[in-house]
């Protein structure tokens, strides 16, 4: 694809509006003489094309043929220019350089991108591809996508799938991850339940397995509740998979610190952008440097450059500073119990959602600049798990 673009740059194009007539016969005259065209549009009774300069020479028999109207609408590549600048040599030799610079860069790899990856970081694999001798600078024509899947699959157990292609002078790594399955004990497998927590046992629901434990009896976490060994009348043992609910009384303990004196963040609305042109390892300023006065939170950006569609061996990074002012506020010691009662709130909604409450004791005092909210709250969940009896070694 991009030596194909560099040679019509070379070669020059034409970009011509087509109307009236058949066009759709034009077009398939030319199709039939092994003319080309790309960039195909249309736009309402008109038809938008690009062709080889070499073959506007050759369309005006089929222009006739099919009755419409051909206009020229724009002119493009090296002899375009060779014609505008034949008086200045030293812009055309620049010009001549540079086409010859980006040929031969056409040839190498300047970007790597990962794809696909959500829980495996993308410095990971691209450090992994580098020991391979995947990085910017490698000659496109020694990247193997096949030998590199086999490896990076054996290098990565966490991938389930993965893949290496070139799209212009960029390499994309496109991989998709593992989906780890629930640890769920099959149903055909012997099991017990055991407690999760610490609690005093308030109902058993056990629907297959032997019940180990009485009401009101306080259990520690992974104590045997209902058992998967179970012995029938004549007094034989049999495994089974044990299920059930054993529903507890547990207690859980939250202690919330809110110090009086904080310091907090106001956005003045003031923004600043610099800009780097990196270049081979080096960072080039395209910015005059003056001193920056007061606070700011900086964001980081940055993406690959690119001409005529492919990757330069250059990124364009971007530094955006917003300025912000730092305000010391003060709680009193109601302002600050009524902060951690909102905390506590949340935590109540991220963590016992799923729970009856049936009390709550709270306690506040203040400590060493802080206000501190301890809290107990009384449950009744469900504490049964399930447990292999014979573990797979």
């Amino acid at each position: 694809m991009i030596v194909t673009t560099l040679l019509r740059a070379f070669a020059g194009t034409v970009e011509l509006q087509v109307s009236g007539g058949y066009p759709e016969r034009f077009l398939n005259l030319l199709n039939r003489n092994r003319i080309g065209v790309w960039d195909l549009r249309k736009e309402g009774n008109c038809i938008f094309l690009r062709m080889a300069r070499r073959d506007y020479k050759k369309i005006r028999p089929f222009v006739r043929k099919s009755g419409v109207t051909v206009h020229v609408i724009g002119k493009h590549g090296a002899p375009v220019l060779l014609h505008k600048y034949r008086r200045r040599k030293g812009i055309l030799v620049g010009v001549l350089l540079a086409f010859g610079v980006m040929a031969a860069m056409s040839c190498f790899v300047w970007d790597v991108e990962v794809v696909g990856n959500q829980s495996l970081s993308s410095q990971q694999v691209l450090d992994l591809f580098e020991g391979y001798g995947i990085k910017p600078g490698i000659l496109r024509s020694k990247v193997d996508p096949g030998k590199l899947q086999k490896q990076a699959m054996l290098d990565l157990p966490e991938v389930s799938w993965i893949s290496i292609y070139l799209n212009g002078t960029k390499a994309v790594i496109q991989l998709k991850e593992r989906v780890v399955p629930p640890d769920i004990i099959p149903e055909d497998t012997p099991c017990n339940l055991i407690a999760s927590k610490e609690g005093q046992i308030k109902r058993v629901e056990a629907y297959d397995g032997q019940t180990v434990v009485k009401l009101n009896q306080g259990v520690k976490k992974g104590d045997l509740l209902v058992s998967g060994i179970v012995t029938d009348s004549l007094g034989q043992n049999m495994l089974r998979h044990a299920r059930g609910k054993v529903i507890a009384l547990t207690q859980n303990t939250y202690e919330i610190r809110v110090p009086l004196e904080q310091t907090k963040r106001e956005s003045t609305g003031k923004v600043i952008t610099r800009r780097y042109l990196g270049v081979f390892g080096t960072q080039l300023p395209l910015f005059l440097a003056t001193p920056l006065r007061g606070q700011y939170e900086i964001e980081h950006t940055e993406q690959p450059v690119t001409l005529f569609g492919f990757s330069l061996p250059m990124k364009l990074y971007t530094l955006t500073y917003r300025e912000y002012t730092e305000e010391q506020i003060s709680y009193t010691e109601q302002e600050a119990e009524q902060e951690a009662l909102r905390q506590l709130e949340e935590k109540k909604a991220q963590e016992l959602s799923d729970v009856d409450i049936i009390s709550e004791q709270t306690e506040g005092n203040l400590e060493n600049g802080e206000y501190v909210l301890t809290v107990k709250i009384n449950c009744e969940e469900n504490i049964a798990v399930q447990q292999e009896i014979f573990t797979k070694e």
